[in-house]
C-alpha cells in the first residue's frame, strides 16, 4: 500500500475514531446536541438521539412507505386520499430525513428556547443517565440517556416515536389486511360455464 493511502486510511480511523467518542460522555453528547440546535441543525440534532429512537423513525418511515405503496396499488380511487393523507413519513428516503422534514414544524422552536447562555453543565443522574444544560438557562434540561452503543443521547423524543413506531407497525397489519381483501375484489369472476371443461365423446 503507498504512503499516500496509508496517511487516508489514517485519517478515516481518526474520523471513525472521532465519531465513536463524540458521544461516550454526557459532556461531549450535550457539547454536539447544544450545538446542533444553536445552529439548526436538523441532521445534527438526529445524530445525538438515542439509537432506539433513531431506529423508530426509520421503522415509521419504512411501514409509511410501504403502506403507500399498497393503497396506490390495491386501494379503490375514492379511498386512496383519505388513507394515504396519515402517512406523513411515506415521502422521505429514510428515518433521518423524516426527522429532518418534521424538525423545524415540531422541535426547533422548542429546543431553541431552552438553550440558554453560558458555560455548558451536565449533570449525572445515574449511570446510564444525565442532564444537559447551560449555565443560565429556562425550561427544563435536556435528559440524555446511555444506550446499547454505551453512547449518550437526547433522550426525552424516545417515548413519541415508539409510540408512533408501534402505531405504524399495527397500521400497516391493517392495510396489509385491507388491501388484500380490495384485490381479491378486483379479480374478475369466472362463470362456471367457461371453467367447465369438456370430454371429447
Amino acid at each position: 500500500m503507498s504512503r499516500g493511502a496509508l496517511g487516508l486510511l489514517w485519517l478515516a480511523s481518526l474520523w471513525l475514531l472521532s465519531g465513536c467518542q463524540d458521544r461516550s460522555s454526557p459532556a461531549s453528547a450535550c457539547q454536539a446536541l447544544l450545538r446542533a440546535i444553536a445552529e439548526g441543525d436538523a441532521e445534527g440534532v438526529f445524530e445525538t438521539l438515542t439509537q432506539p429512537t433513531q431506529w423508530a423513525l426509520y421503522s415509521v418511515q419504512k411501514n409509511h412507505a410501504r403502506m403507500w405503496a399498497l393503497v396506490q396499488a390495491d386501494y379503490p380511487q375514492k379511498e386512496q386520499s383519505a388513507a394515504q393523507s396519515r402517512l406523513y413519513a411515506a415521502d422521505a428516503h429514510d428515518g433521518r430525513e423524516l426527522f429532518s422534514d418534521l424538525y423545524e414544524e415540531r422541535y426547533a422552536a422548542g429546543f431553541a428556547a431552552r438553550l440558554g447562555t453560558g458555560p455548558i453543565r451536565t449533570e449525572t443522574v445515574s449511570t446510564t443517565e444525565a442532564l444537559c444544560r447551560r449555565e443560565n438557562h429556562s425550561g427544563p434540561p435536556f435528559r440524555l440517556a446511555r444506550d446499547s452503543s454505551f453512547r449518550f443521547g437526547l433522550q426525552e423524543l424516545a417515548a413519541e416515536w415508539e409510540q408512533a413506531q408501534l402505531r405504524a407497525t399495527h397500521d400497516l397489519a391493517t392495510v396489509e389486511k385491507n388491501a388484500a381483501i380490495y384485490r381479491t375484489a378486483q379479480r374478475p369472476a369466472t362463470s362456471p360455464a367457461a371453467s367447465r371443461s369438456f370430454a371429447p365423446p
